[in-house]
């Protein structure tokens, strides 16, 4: 099968990067070792790729400036490709302009839309859209995604989003959770024992990951159990505030802020951790690259009380709870800390499923399928035009 991956607002990197690049890299990789694939994404500065078939695009990475000139060069690039060797189907991670849905009409080649999340909810979340712009977003999004042939949420959230708010058909939305490479994060990296039981986040310091909700709950958790440090690794525009929250607190040497680490060094850092724990808004859905490295490297893990994570509680992986309430996050965590056979078992269930359901390779596998499906229909659309 022919596949063009078309992700224009995705950074490809060989190494390192930010969850969608990961993602991207991990995908992409897997996918083209059954398949002819060919990736359209973006250049970071100073980097040329190995595979000849991975063609980045160049833009204006500036606000306002970023996303129009990404896509008019994906655009001209995706177009380029189409008129050189024309794929079977489009893979393309879905963005409001839907840029990769525009090159699939014109060419008559069905088009899979990924939904890594409800975008126009995000950029909501961080205060990006005004209430003109987002109602403006909000259509062209919902015109656009009645246009794929079919979608891949990553998440039960996501589909329901997609469901409620677009009126997308249940049969044209497949959900394929994100997953981990089991390679690199397992339980049998030894973990540096410091004397302290270690409580941690990784990831971005997003307005919808529930890092304020975690340290609010620090000190109520040290009031009953003190040897235990919480440890955050990660960037991003809410950490200053977080690191300000943690002072007023008084929470001291219990809170550690660490500088975020590389992809490649980052499962040394999670095997440290005896717990992790992602508390992102039940409002904004999605599937945290963060809870499948948890997992896979054998960590129970405290979580949203969400569809997202009701498979914790399904394979008995971890505890759920509620955000908005310290006590309830801190009593979860508690629950983990005073047991050790509890967070032992846990860790073990999650890791055991990890593996066999949630590694890059059960990924492609699944989305190979849904593209296979959808290039073999000729891309006939399920309800709605």
């Amino acid at each position: 099968m022919k596949i063009l991956m078309f992700e224009p607002d995705v950074y490809y990197t060989e190494e390192g990067g930010d969850s969608p690049s990961i993602h991207l890299r991990e995908l992409a990789s897997h996918l083209r070792m059954d398949h002819d694939l060919t990736v359209i994404a973006r250049r970071p500065r100073d980097h040329t790729p190995s595979d000849r078939n991975i063609r980045l695009i160049r833009g204006i990475p500036l606000p306002f400036l970023a996303t129009p000139t990404y896509a008019f060069t994906g655009f001209l690039k995706g177009l380029r490709t189409l008129l050189r060797n024309r794929p079977d189907v489009i893979y393309a991670r879905h963005h409001v302009v839907g840029t990769g849905i525009l090159l699939g009409k014109l060419f008559r080649v069905p088009v899979v839309s990924e939904m890594n999340g409800m975008l126009v909810d995000e950029a909501e979340a961080c205060g990006s859209y005004g209430r003109l712009l987002r109602r403006i977003a909000r259509c062209v999004e919902r015109i656009v995604l009645k246009r794929a042939a079919r979608i891949v949420a990553v998440s039960p959230g996501v589909k329901r989003g997609l469901m409620e708010r677009y009126r997308i058909p249940d049969e044209k939305i497949t959900v394929v959770e994100n997953g981990a490479n089991t390679d690199m994060f397992h339980p049998d990296i030894p973990r540096e024992d410091g004397g302290v039981l270690r409580v941690g986040f990784s990831g971005s310091f997003n307005a919808w990951h529930g890092v304020e909700e975690l340290i609010r709950s620090i000190p109520l958790v040290l009031e009953e159990f003190q040897n235990v440090r919480f440890v955050f690794l990660g960037d991003g525009p809410l950490r200053r505030r977080a690191v300000r929250l943690a002072g007023e607190l008084g929470l001291g040497g219990a809170a550690e802020f660490a500088d975020r680490v590389s992809y490649e060094n980052a499962p040394r850092h999670v095997a440290s951790f005896d717990v992790g724990v992602i508390l992102k808004r039940k409002d904004i859905p999605g599937s945290p690259l963060k809870l499948w490295e948890y997992m896979a490297a054998g960590k129970p893990v405290v979580a949203t009380d969400a569809d997202d994570f009701a498979m914790l509680r399904d394979r008995n992986a971890g505890v759920l709870t509620d955000p908005q309430k310290p006590e309830e996050v801190a009593q979860a965590i508690l629950s983990l800390l005073q047991d050790d056979d509890m967070r032992k078992e846990m860790g073990a269930n999650g890791s055991r499923y990890a593996a066999g359901h949630r590694s890059w390779e059960h990924v492609a596998a699944e989305i190979a399928a849904v593209l296979q499906e959808t290039a073999g229909a000729g891309g006939v659309q399920i309800g709605g035009t």
